[in-house]
């Protein structure tokens, strides 16, 4: 860590998982309480109030890959093979759940719910294809498919930037955006390194990119005379290869945070790449962070603990 840097905090609080925590989120609905998906399948909900999980179940017993609120009664989750189930919350914090997809599909990649919830996207077991589903019929209304001659591979990750416009990285490093289904623009990040992870600013345009590599990337969507690019804008070096998962800060995208495979959280500006703080808690790699609606910071790792952090609020 650079001598530059002020001394980080310790966790506010952790809570410990019995396995690797593969996905967490914070409740939008109920900033009291805290999703988190492991490597062997389980969902836990946590109530922050009493620090303790309040829920547990297991769908499938395949890892949890991502989670996704419908509304205030309901949630989704996407699992390692493919399958997605919804969950519905039934008196004295209890949730029932069934699966709603069950095409077997492994991947990498996180599903998909769009701003208003009323599609789905949802990597297909067909390589570089992502299917796109009505939430309510869940029939496929159409499929975002690499027309390019590139081989581009499995598509890594995803992401909504407008009501038709969809980011989509893959497993040679091409960052690809489209509008339904037409590609409209891409680039070459990490020239054959696959995009572990990206995240992206609708209101700044500028996304920021990880690697197994020991680079993140910045980039920036541009508009003109209706013609859609991509350009890497800047870079930063991270002492140690590999990032997990990026997220942006939603409430104000000043600055986004790392979860990295030394086991460190690293927190940058957006626009400068700017090195803030260096989070050093878990023992192994970290594997998905997340922001609250206060800014509060949850980050989930392969050693099993979950750890939330008051900084830069």
């Amino acid at each position: 860590m650079s001598s530059n840097l002020p001394l980080p905090p310790n966790p506010s609080f952790i809570l410990q998982n019995s396995k690797p925590v593969n996905s967490v989120l914070f409740s939008k609905f109920n900033r009291q309480l805290l999703f988190s998906g492991n490597r062997n399948g389980d969902l836990n909900i946590y109530s922050l109030n009493n620090r303790r999980s309040i829920f547990s179940a297991n769908a499938n017993n395949e890892a949890v890959l991502s989670i996704s609120e419908i509304d205030q009664q309901s949630f989704l989750t996407h699992t390692r093979n493919g399958q997605i189930f919804k969950w519905t919350q039934q008196p004295q914090n209890s949730w029932t759940f069934n699966c709603i997809y069950n095409k077997e599909a492994y991947s990498f990649c996180q599903f998909m719910l769009s701003f208003n919830k009323n599609l789905l996207f949802i990597p297909s077991s067909e390589s570089g294809v992502v299917e796109v589903l009505q939430s309510d019929k869940l029939s496929v209304l159409y499929e975002i498919r690499n027309e390019s001659k590139t081989n581009r591979g499995m598509i890594m990750c995803l992401t909504q930037i407008d009501d038709n416009l969809i980011l989509c990285g893959y497993e040679n490093g091409e960052v690809v955006l489209f509008d339904g289904v037409n590609e409209q623009a891409q680039i070459d990040l990490f020239k054959g390194e696959p995009i572990l992870s990206f995240d992206f600013s609708p209101s700044k345009k500028i996304g920021i990119a990880g690697s197994s590599g020991s680079e993140i990337k910045q980039f920036m969507l541009k508009k003109e005379n209706n013609v859609f690019t991509i350009e890497s804008t800047a870079s930063a070096q991270l002492t140690n290869p590999g990032v997990n998962s990026i997220k942006i800060r939603p409430n104000d995208s000043m600055l986004f945070c790392c979860a990295c495979w030394d086991s460190k959280i690293r927190l940058f500006t957006l626009k400068k790449l700017r090195l803030l703080a260096v989070l050093d808690f878990h023992k192994e790699a970290v594997n998905c962070v997340d922001f609250c609606s206060d800014n509060t910071l949850v980050t989930g790792s392969s050693d099993g603990f979950i750890a939330l952090w008051e900084i830069y609020k």
